[in-house]
């Protein structure tokens, strides 16, 4: 919900709609303009663009995320991704994710892009595919991601 307040405040006026991953599958839509929030285990939209990214998901015994930009891996529950990649299916499109190794990952993705904006998008380029790999930080011990830690 945070998300899409936060996405309709800076769309101005746009339109755009939200739907399930099924949804946007079964009506065709992969061609489109989307943002996808969930990893590949959640949204099966990500699945589909996994061997399209350059920060991709594994699964060898747990899932994992792999930096082909880096060379390293990252297998904690709270690591997430920020990526804007040019559509597979449309080239004119883009897509906008934020997906995590877990439900903890994706929430650290999204509180990265709405409490630490201007560092975490200090190298975006429009036209340009954009990854961040990020880590969710409890800093008050409640059990609940408050801070989060740019990786790459």
């Amino acid at each position: 919900m945070e998300l899409a307040l936060f996405l309709g405040r800076i769309a101005g006026g746009s339109r755009f709609s939200v739907r399930l991953d099924t949804e946007v599958k079964a009506a065709g839509l992969e061609g489109k303009n989307l943002v996808l929030v969930g990893g590949p285990v959640a949204n099966i939209l990500a699945l589909d663009l996994n061997p399209h990214l350059k920060v991709s998901f594994d699964w060898q015994q747990a899932w994992r995320m792999r930096s082909s930009l880096s060379g390293r891996e990252y297998s904690e529950e709270d690591v997430g991704l920020l990526a804007k990649i040019p559509n597979p299916w449309n080239p004119a499109a883009e897509i906008a994710m934020f997906c995590g190794l877990h439900y903890s990952g994706t929430a650290a993705a999204v509180l990265a892009l709405m409490s630490l904006s201007e560092r975490v998008l200090k190298d975006y380029a429009a036209g340009r595919p954009f990854y961040r790999i990020v880590q969710g930080l409890d800093r008050d011990g409640d059990g609940r991601i408050d801070s989060v830690e740019v990786l790459e």
